[in-house]
């Protein structure tokens, strides 16, 4: 047994474990936090991109294009093709003042709502407004009862105090 255990201590001094590369533990990498990004400050880029897609191959059903100047205004276009296949084209310029489209073609229209669906939402504006009420009533049966075991425990305090006296 004295033999086992001396060849066992003289195997993991032979071994020398620090000469395995990239095996050690380094703690202070669990501690690394990067630097913070920082939104590099100064005029802005100016930059330009012109793009074709389609839905399946060697079909374009919709195009884009824009630039960006060095004042920050964007300027662009896109066009694509609407569910029931007209071209829509809209010209569009961004700036401080916001997002100014242009839109050459139909209009989608807003549909129509369904008596089945101004049904469901009655139905739910009706059920929430239960639900508030319900939850309104049983916040102020929570607050009764607050209010009475408060009570109970000052009057039990009480009675211990003139207990005590």
């Amino acid at each position: 047994m004295k033999v086992f255990i001396l060849l066992c201590v003289l195997g993991a001094a032979v071994a020398r474990p620090e000469l395995l590369d990239g095996l050690e533990h380094s703690h202070e990498a669990h501690h690394e936090h990067p630097q913070p990004y920082e939104e590099p400050v100064g005029p802005p880029q100016p930059y330009q991109f012109t793009y074709q897609a389609g839905r399946y191959p060697n079909h374009v059903d919709r195009t884009h294009s824009e630039s960006r100047g060095t004042d920050g205004v964007v300027v662009g276009t896109y066009e694509y093709l609407d569910p029931l296949k007209r071209v829509v084209k809209v010209d569009y310029t961004a700036d401080q003042n916001g997002f100014h489209p242009n839109v050459q073609g139909p209009v989608p229209q807003a549909p129509r709502e369904s008596a089945a669906v101004a049904a469901a939402r009655e139905n739910f504006f009706t059920r929430s407004a239960q639900i508030v009420a319900d939850q309104a009533r049983i916040g102020q049966e929570h607050a009764r009862l607050r209010a009475i075991a408060e009570a109970e425990r000052a009057q039990r305090e009480a009675a211990e105090q003139q207990q005590y006296q």
